[in-house]
């Protein structure tokens, strides 16, 4: 997304990629894969010549950004409403392992099977202590 924004910016290839640190071929490759991943194109390029060449979003490509920034803002909102309750059972998980466990000892989720939910979840509500 970077690439489209950097092109709506500068309405060239090799400014855009420039801005970007990247190589005009490599910005190239990446048009020509988001111009193929879709029905239209995301980009559109004029040919150079006495008044030079230039590179433009198409309305596919516009409307690519603005999605991509509308799940950005919905991500991250969701993320702000989750990361208390992550932190608390980060915080309760952390609480609850022994300083002198090792690897050894940790409980792994085994290649072909996730952890039971039960025994995940069952660390993450707030414990109250039972100890004064």
């Amino acid at each position: 997304m970077r690439l489209l924004e950097a092109i709506a910016a500068h309405g060239s290839i090799s400014e855009a990629a420039r801005s970007m640190g990247v190589s005009y071929r490599a910005a190239w490759r990446w048009i020509d894969r988001l111009n193929s991943a879709t029905p239209q194109p995301m980009v559109m390029t004029a040919v150079g010549g006495s008044q030079g060449g230039g590179t433009a979003l198409t309305p596919v490509g516009y409307a690519a950004l603005k999605a991509y920034w509308l799940a950005h803002h919905e991500i991250q909102a969701a993320l702000d409403r989750i990361q208390p309750a992550l932190a608390t059972c980060l915080a309760n998980a952390i609480a609850a392992t022994p300083k002198s466990a090792s690897a050894a000892t940790k409980p792994r989720a085994t290649p072909h099977r996730s952890p039971r939910r039960s025994h995940v979840a069952s660390r993450c509500p707030p414990q109250k202590s039972t100890t004064k």
